[in-house]
């Protein structure tokens, strides 16, 4: 955008901006000083969505742009198999169609404001990693990789399912520091979560806001060596967040039938979740560690994490109510922890998961020990 905000989209639009077999491309909305957000897509119609990054697209990056009233997702980035072998976008299998020897690269989706979308807030990658045949072809047909995820600084209010879903997303996944509120509004069952982890996803969900909504606000269905850190989880629907991990499913994969280790859940502040704060349906991951974590329930059933499932839980602290744990600000969501809170420097040594900072970027630890929860006091 060039001289002020450029308006695109509305509700008769089939996508407001739409890129097929784009790579290495910056759409960005920096154009004016005085337009945070300097393009604004105002809606598309039912089933189609705000931006869409589709066929082959890869290296790319989506920055500063406001979407609302998208008729399905507000951004949408994969690129989905077919029967047409020059357009099928698949990874391998016994069965592949397609001839593309196709992974998606280096996404990058950042300080963007979605809200009042029908679908997903940001959809990327696709969501049947262990294969699938309602493509229609005959055969099961598994989508292609993603390699190379950033979707950070975003702000997502009011998505009708999911806010933030990352599907097939291999190697170096990253969601971080994204502010997110009444997720899940359609209350769409198995669609109606804050963050969504998908099937066939590695990588480190931390420092994000997941403020009020229908279902689960953090939900792992990946492939392991998954870290969820510093995380403020408030007014979860049902659960703070659960697990169901599932292997890869073809020996080619980037691990051979198999998982690429363990869920680290470290450091995060859970607040007042609707159903039980921890849920575990499958994981056959091992190496899975509960450290440092702050809760706030007043369930006694609250964790639900499997019993025959290798957890390591060392660190956490338990309070009934807002008021025992020691919050700055609670009801302005200050969840820092004021002085004499008995979180601080109650935790255990995480350093060796890479954890340096907390909630708001400081260094951890800064007294004795780690403290407990997802912010770090100067004591």
């Amino acid at each position: 955008n060039c001289g002020g905000k450029v308006t695109v989209g509305g509700p008769n639009a089939n996508n407001g901006i739409l890129f097929q077999n784009s790579k290495h491309f910056r759409l960005t909305g920096t154009g004016d000083a005085d337009n945070k957000y300097g393009i604004f897509v105002a809606g598309s119609k039912d089933g189609s969505q705000g931006v869409a990054a589709a066929r082959f697209s890869s290296n790319l990056e989506i920055d500063h742009i406001e979407i609302q009233k998208a008729g399905f997702a507000g951004i949408m980035v994969k690129s989905d198999p077919n029967c047409d072998p020059q357009t099928s976008a698949e990874r391998g299998g016994p069965n592949k169609i397609g001839n593309q020897d196709f992974v998606m690269r280096d996404i990058s989706i950042h300080d963007n404001y979605i809200h009042d979308v029908t679908g997903e807030g940001i959809y990327l990658g696709n969501s049947f990693y262990n294969g699938t045949n309602v493509y229609g072809c005959g055969v099961t047909q598994y989508p292609h990789e993603v390699r190379g995820v950033e979707i950070n600084n975003n702000i997502v209010e009011n998505a009708g399912w999911e806010a933030i879903q990352v599907g097939a997303a291999v190697e170096d996944v990253k969601v971080h520091s994204n502010i997110i509120t009444d997720y899940g509004a359609a209350n769409r069952s198995g669609q109606n979560g804050g963050i969504q982890v998908g099937i066939g996803t590695t990588g480190q969900v931390f420092n994000n806001l997941i403020n009020k909504g229908k279902g689960p606000a953090v939900f792992i269905q990946g492939i392991g060596n998954n870290l969820v850190f510093n995380n403020v989880i408030r007014n979860a629907g049902t659960f703070g967040i659960i697990i169901s991990n599932r292997p890869t499913p073809l020996a080619s994969d980037v691990a051979s039938q198999g998982f690429l280790g363990g869920v680290h859940i470290i450091n995060n502040t859970i607040i007042n979740s609707g159903d039980a704060t921890l849920k575990e349906s499958v994981n056959g991951a091992t190496g899975n560690v509960f450290y440092n974590n702050l809760i706030v329930t007043s369930q006694n059933n609250w964790d639900q994490f499997r019993g025959d499932t290798d957890w390591v839980r060392e660190g956490n602290l338990v309070f009934t109510n807002v008021n025992g744990a020691g919050f700055v600000d609670a009801p302005n969501l200050n969840f820092g922890l004021s002085t004499g809170s008995t979180a601080i420097n109650a935790g255990v040594d995480v350093s060796s998961f890479g954890i340096n900072i907390d909630f708001e970027g400081n260094t951890r630890p800064s007294g004795t020990a780690y403290d407990v929860g997802a912010y770090e006091s100067n004591e």
